[in-house]
């Protein structure tokens, strides 16, 4: 039995960059106008969405699943704890998720028609 690619497994993510784009930032931004804003959150969120949207991709092409679990894993767990124990407001942490989601996605979203011809992967529609 030949093991799937993994580029193909997270094709939905690059297909749906938009709405998973526009869905975290909505809810980012209800969280910002309930609760206070935390700037380190927000920092720290954004470039790690940026890391993350630019290196996921090289991972999914050579199918390293193991360090894709772990980078992705350890870049949203670890700045979590952090912030959650530093602040100990659990919004912060939420805020810090959903920038990283979205900051992501829009990475996947700009760069679309790119990471389909880097990826290899068909395009529906």
């Amino acid at each position: 039995m030949q093991e799937a690619h993994l580029a193909n497994f997270n094709k939905v993510f690059i297909e749906k960059a938009g709405w998973i784009m526009a869905g975290s930032s909505l809810a980012l931004l209800g969280l910002i106008m309930v609760f206070n804003s935390s700037v380190l959150a927000l920092t720290l969120g954004a470039s790690i969405g940026l890391f993350i949207g630019i290196i996921c991709p090289f991972l999914w092409q050579k199918n390293y699943q193991l360090l894709n679990l772990l980078l992705v894993n350890f870049l949203f767990i670890l700045p979590s704890v952090y912030l959650t124990n530093s602040t100990e407001l659990v919004h912060v942490t939420f805020q810090f998720i959903l920038t990283v989601i979205a900051v992501s996605a829009l990475c996947w979203f700009v760069f679309k028609s790119k990471l389909v011809a880097f990826l290899k992967l068909k395009e529906e529609g």
